[in-house]
Formats: structure tokens, sequence, C-alpha cells
């Protein structure tokens, strides 16, 4: 995924892989959680996860898995400029069910995602993109630090984006 070789190679497989060969691809890519992971945070490896994501949008199994192997680095991600695109895509393309797991390590992670220079426009998509009860959760603790928040330069752009009603 991360030479142009391989994300070429890597890129021609998704486009082509339907039913049992996707679900396999889809398999051994997530099988090896460590090297998807580190994948994600070169540009050419994010683009091909980014394509993998488009692709097994309707797939709920394959959301599931792909959203539960990135919310163990989800910090990490959140933070890194282009990594972040990874977990937005999952955000805006899959069903709230698989992104659950995501939306819940937004509301964990608010805090520390409103004060770093990437994570805060990073929270300020989720805040759009989250919804229901999880929504309320993260906008009332979001509220509830606001005094803090007001007091950082990127805390608070997510503070007052925040109050604006969706």
């Amino acid at each position: 995924m991360l030479s142009r070789r391989m994300h070429y190679l890597y890129s021609m497989l998704v486009d082509e892989c339907e039913g049992p060969q996707l679900d396999s691809l889809v398999g051994r890519i997530l099988s090896r959680g460590k090297y998807f992971l580190s994948a994600a945070f070169a540009k050419k490896g994010a683009i091909s996860i980014i394509k993998l994501i488009r692709k097994v949008k309707k797939s709920s199994p394959h959301a599931m898995a792909m959203t539960t192997v990135l919310s163990t680095r989800f910090m990490d991600i959140m933070t890194h400029p282009t990594t972040r695109d990874v977990i937005l895509q999952c955000l805006i393309l899959f069903p709230r069910q698989p992104n659950e797991v995501l939306y819940e390590k937004v509301i964990l992670h608010f805090h520390d995602l409103a004060i770093d220079e990437v994570g805060c426009g990073s929270l300020i998509y989720c805040i759009a993109l989250i919804g229901g009860d999880q929504r309320v959760r993260l906008l009332d603790q979001i509220a509830d630090v606001s005094d803090f928040l007001l007091y950082d330069p990127y805390g608070k752009l997510c503070s007052t984006k925040s109050a604006r009603p969706k």
C-alpha cells in the first residue's frame, strides 16, 4: 500500500474484488492490524485505506471490523493531518452502528482533541457527524469545560463551533 507499485496493485485488487474475494482481502488486511494502522500514516496508505472504506461501506461486518481496528489508535490518527481522513471517511460513509466505537472514542478524548492543532479540526468534523445520544453527551461534556477551552486557541474554536446548533 505504501510504495507506488504496491499502491497501484492494491488499488486494482480492491476494484476487482467482490463477494468472497473481497471478504478474504479485507480479512487479510485487517488481520495485520499493526501494518494496516502504520500504512494509514503514509499518504498513499491513507488513500488506499479510504478506497477500501468506500468499497466496503455497505458491508456492516467489514465496517465494524475496520472501525474496531482504527479505534485502537484513535488519538494518534485524529491528531495526524493525513490519517484523520481515514476515520472521517468511516464517520461519513459507514452507518451509525459500526461508528459507535469511534463516537465513544470522540467522547472519551474530546478534551485532548480540542486543544490539539490538528485534533481541533478533527473534533469539529466529529461534532458535525455524530448524532443521537452520543451527540448530546459530547456537546454536554464540551459545555462543561468550555470555560477552560476558551483560554486555549484551539479549544476556543471547538467550544465556539459546538455552541452552534446542528
